[in-house]
Order: C-alpha cells, then sequence, then structure tokens
C-alpha cells in the first residue's frame, strides 16, 4: 500500500527563491490500483511522482510504502524527458545497468535486455546511443529500462507524449499487464482520452493542493470542478453520459477509445 501522510514540497526552500509545489496531501492508495494522477499544469503532479518514488524528500509530512519509506527496487519512474535519466553509451547498458547491479549472471542480462527491446521494437538499436534516437525511440528505450526492474508499482509522467500509434498500443499493454498481475499504477497525462479507459481511479492536484479523489464511475458528478481548472470530459465519458447502449461503449473500451 502507498501512503502519503501530509506531503508538503518546496523548491529552493529559505531562499528568496522559495515556491510550494505540494501542501498538505494525503491519500493511499492500494496494492493493485491503475490511477490516474491529473491536473492543470503545474499543480505539481511530477513533483508528487518523484516524492512516491523516492528521489526527493518531502519539506513535510512522508510517503511509506508497506510502512517503509520508498525503494528503488519496488518503485520505478517513467519521466516526461527520457534523455534526462541516460547515463550510459548504448541503448544496452543504459537497460543493463541494474540488472548488473543485481548481481545476475550475464546470459540472463543479454536474454532480458534483448527481449525488452524486442518487445518495444527497438532490439535494431540495441548498440547505438539512446542520446542519438529519436525523441519516441528514446521514450521506448526509457521504459523498457525501467520495466527490466520489474517493479511493484509503476509511475508514469506523460508516458504517451511523443510515441507514435504503436508506441501507444505499447503503453496500453503494459497498463493491462499490471493489471493481470496485481500490480500499482500511478498514471500522470493531459490526454484524459487515454486515461478514461485505463484508470479505475482520480487524484486531482491544483495548485499543489490535492481537490477531489474519485472513482472513474463518479467523473460525472466532478464535471464542474474539473471543468473550473480547465480539464474537459473525456469523449468516452460523454458517450456514457449521453446514455449511448451499452454495448457500443464496451466496442469503444476494447478499442481503447
Amino acid at each position: 500500500m502507498i501512503e502519503v501522510k501530509s506531503l508538503s514540497y518546496l523548491y529552493h526552500p529559505k531562499t528568496p527563491f522559495q515556491t510550494p509545489a505540494l501542501n498538505e496531501i494525503s491519500f493511499n492508495i492500494n496494492p493493485g490500483e491503475i490511477v490516474g494522477l491529473i491536473g492543470p499544469g503545474g499543480s505539481g503532479k511530477s513533483c508528487l511522482l518523484r516524492c512516491l518514488a523516492g528521489i526527493l524528500t518531502p519539506t513535510a509530512g512522508e510517503v511509506l510504502i508497506d510502512n517503509r519509506p520508498p525503494q528503488p527496487e519496488n518503485v520505478g519512474l517513467i519521466i516526461q524527458e527520457p534523455e534526462v535519466q541516460f547515463f550510459y553509451e548504448t541503448v544496452y547498458r543504459e537497460i543493463a545497468f541494474a540488472l548488473e547491479y543485481r548481481g545476475l549472471n550475464r546470459k540472463l542480462i543479454d536474454r532480458t535486455v534483448s527481449d525488452l527491446l524486442a518487445k518495444f521494437n527497438c532490439l535494431d538499436k540495441i548498440g547505438e546511443s539512446p542520446f542519438r534516437l529519436s525523441g519516441g525511440e528514446q521514450r521506448r528505450v526509457a521504459i523498457a529500462g525501467i520495466l527490466a526492474l520489474n517493479p511493484e508499482i509503476l509511475l508514469m509522467d506523460e508516458p504517451t507524449v511523443g510515441l507514435d500509434v504503436k508506441g501507444l498500443e505499447l503503453i496500453s499493454r503494459i497498463i493491462e499487464e499490471y493489471r493481470s498481475e496485481g500490480k500499482t499504477l500511478v498514471i500522470v497525462s493531459h490526454d484524459l482520452d487515454f486515461l478514461y479507459p485505463r484508470v479505475e481511479r482520480y487524484l486531482v492536484l491544483n495548485r499543489g493542493r490535492l481537490i477531489a479523489d474519485f472513482a472513474k464511475s463518479d467523473y460525472h458528478h466532478y464535471l464542474e470542478l474539473l471543468q473550473e481548472i480547465g480539464l474537459g470530459l473525456p469523449e468516452l465519458a460523454e458517450l456514457k453520459r449521453r446514455e449511448l447502449p451499452v454495448e457500443i461503449l464496451q466496442s469503444l473500451m476494447d478499442l481503447g477509445l
């Protein structure tokens, strides 16, 4: 379980540039939940993901995962700018380094790296520099590197940005795999149409505060609030509100629309 208790975070504390990013946020996420984290730009979503991953230390409050601070072996974070997380000279090394740190033998590492790159349609890039890949290729390699660790909790920050249709299909498959395995996902995305058929619950941030926490089935009860902060109604939710036949809605959801 993820427990967030009275979490606050300040950028540049005790300086003239001090900026509040998160303010007294509290919530729990149960194992196996697929949660969408939404809000306008600058509301603190990326900062919150970094606190959940243990990359940022809260100014106040705490994050606990199974009653412990976040551990890198249990939590994987996919950030918006994949090139920022690259350190090594080849795609192979980017994915292999964490497996090496865990002490796996070379044959298993080679097989894991090859299998992941094949899954992400990047096997032909294995010997190339990640810094010379296209934006979509960089994102796929970054995701592969995180999934190599097989984290129980996956945090995704705008995972669909820069991806083509095949890339979007791949992200959808990853989400469904996590769902089927009973693992936890927290997804930040401005693409509400992408999120709606895939998440079960929403956390809504605005100006660093948690202003709503609701199940997807209650989305229509929060329309006014969401519109006030510049968020709209996903197309599928609009069709549902218009009381389309269940068979048509199910067909659209099966297509990922």
